[in-house]
């Protein structure tokens, strides 16, 4: 009897001892499932049916595999110019969100990347000063006198063997870089690049060091021509400081390709546009960094300074035109005419303009004048910044974000102010004397309180970049003063989205110990999910719950699964 008893016991026992650990278990899996908050990245101008149906294809993925909801980037800072079908397709994703219980957090508030507001004024991007350019008036316009440039064997005419003469570097002459005198874009030779693996960093290069004026607007040029190579959009023009800042960038893409090249040779131009700030030398670069196959030749490099190109005309960027002898400034619309660039693009392959004088002008044929004023400039074509400090800047966001807010009745922003590449720099940002960090966070702030004047209940999340001392708020960035101390006068109610991932655990430690919320930008299109792993472990020693982005730029959602599961995993 006993030993029944001991055995119906023993029984008993192990069945609620296994069923506690399954209730354990069970309770652990969904504590694990609640404490992962995951986000995915997506990006669409919904301009047709293709693009909205890829996006509800992503949204239906992704909450498959335990998503919250997206981060959706659609030009929402122009909003208000779309038309009845992009409205359209938008209402279908907000739709599919909300039957599969997911959020959408739209982007707002591009101030790097800044060409949908900018779409809407060009004058507001921020602007470097030019000084006391020299033009001269000849009949009833005055043009600008170029200062000299010494540059030489631009067309690679001069060399001994393989090495080309006057350049102060090239990239392994003999065995990375060659003088082809078969392949030409004018003259009799050319440089031509190939076997990139013999270099660590596959990179292609030349350079040249250029005299330039302290203080004026430049215009590089460079024929192109490629053979199978790729990635196409590794060659470029860079123009660096003496002391390593880069002070113009621009990368070969199709745009180039498709305005210039010559259908009978292949040969076609790049412009890279710059400033020489304070400078007198600056070293400039054309070819390759990270090419893979193929071959390519560079020829005809020029560098000329030009005039009014991309002029902005605002408050913040005023303009001065003076007589270079006895200083007597002029007076717009009396002694010449409202002065302005016609095409206003950002790049630099257009004519300097010209400043047209009025017949009652007090200006006198053969004067010359000083000129004063501020230009915008693209890097790497697009990248283009807004100025913080206009208020028109402030009017054409809120009349988005009122549109916007209407339309989606999100509860949640995605503020994408990263890689602002210049700030602080127009007269109007300087005259304050407010260093950028501080114009940084103050458009932040301002950014929140046009949301919340829509939506009181509204929370925020933010790229961690502009704010972070590992990232790129500890240096002199770009083409300002540096972003240092930008975080210290935000609020404690934002998610920074940190997404330098070599750095993953020290940003978010950083962010962390100021009391603000964290999230990791992951994935980013590596397959290996390594970095993903070491955002994972980063987040789980600072924070209670995992919240994580899956963030990619080549449109690659076929790691869903697999990112699910090991952040869950986790």
């Amino acid at each position: 009897m006993k030993k029944i008893f001991l055995v119906v016991f023993s029984v008993s026992l192990l069945t609620a001892f296994l069923s506690i650990q399954s209730i354990s278990k069970a309770f652990a899996e969904s504590e694990l499932i609640e404490s992962c908050y995951m986000l995915a990245f997506v990006s669409s101008p919904l301009e047709n049916k293709i693009q909205a149906e890829e996006v509800l294809d992503i949204i239906d993925s992704a909450s498959k595999n335990g998503f919250s909801g997206i981060v959706f980037s659609s030009n929402f800072d122009r909003i208000v110019t779309q038309n009845d079908q992009y409205f359209k397709y938008l209402d279908q994703i907000k739709n599919r969100c909300r039957e599969k219980d997911m959020e959408i957090i739209p982007l707002i508030g591009s101030f790097g990347w800044g060409s949908n507001i900018l779409w809407q004024n060009p004058n507001l991007a921020e602007g470097l000063r030019v000084e006391s350019q020299v033009f001269k008036v000849n009949g009833n316009s005055a043009e600008l006198v170029k200062g000299k440039i010494e540059f030489s064997n631009g067309g690679f005419e001069r060399y001994n063997g393989d090495v080309a003469d006057n350049y102060e570097f090239q990239e392994k002459p003999g065995e990375i870089s060659f003088i082809d005198i078969k392949e030409y874009a004018e003259g009799k030779s050319s440089l031509r690049f190939q076997n990139f693996y013999l270099d660590k960093y596959k990179q292609a290069r030349v350079m040249h060091k250029v005299k330039v004026l302290p203080k004026k607007s430049y215009r590089m040029d460079c024929s192109i021509k490629t053979q199978l190579f790729t990635p196409s959009d590794s060659i470029k023009l860079v123009c660096i400081d003496q002391n390593g800042k880069v002070l113009g960038t621009e990368r070969n893409s199709t745009v180039w390709q498709k305005k210039y090249t010559d259908c009978d040779n292949g040969w076609y131009k790049i412009t890279m546009g710059f400033n020489s700030m304070e400078n007198t030398f600056v070293n400039i670069y054309a070819g390759a960094w990270g090419a893979e196959e193929g071959i390519f030749w560079i020829d005809d490099l020029t560098v000329q300074e030009v005039g009014l190109v991309n002029i902005l005309r605002r408050n913040g960027t005023p303009l001065c035109i003076r007589n270079r002898e006895n200083g007597q400034i002029y007076e717009e619309g009396i002694d010449y005419e409202f002065v302005r660039d016609t095409i206003m693009d950002f790049e630099f392959d257009h004519c300097s303009e010209s400043i047209k004088i009025p017949l009652q002008s007090s200006i006198k044929d053969g004067t010359f004048l000083l000129v004063d004023y501020y230009h915008g400039l693209g890097m790497d074509h697009d990248q283009i910044s807004v100025c913080m400090s206009e208020e028109t800047s402030y009017d054409i966001l809120e009349k988005n974000i009122q549109a916007l807010v209407g339309r989606l009745e999100s509860s949640k922003f995605f503020i994408s102010l990263d890689e602002v590449i210049m700030g602080g720099t127009c007269a109007l940002c300087s005259c304050c004397e407010k260093k950028p960090g501080l114009i940084m966070s103050q458009c932040v702030i301002r950014q929140m309180a046009i949301v919340r004047k829509y939506k009181p209940s509204a929370n925020f999340f933010i790229w961690s970049d502009m704010f972070d001392p590992y990232h790129n708020a500890d240096r002199q960035y770009g083409l300002c003063e540096g972003y240092y101390g930008a975080i210290e006068s935000l609020p404690k109610d934002i998610t920074f989205v940190c997404w330098n991932n070599k750095v993953i655990e020290k940003s978010i430690n950083f962010f962390a110990s100021k009391g603000f919320s964290v999230m990791a930008g992951a994935y980013y299109d590596d397959k290996s999910m390594n970095s993903t792993e070491e955002c994972v472990s980063a987040l789980k020693s600072t924070n209670k719950q995992i919240k994580i982005l899956y963030t990619t730029w080549k449109k690659d959602y076929s790691m869903l699964k697999e990112f699910s599961e090991m952040v869950r995993k986790k």
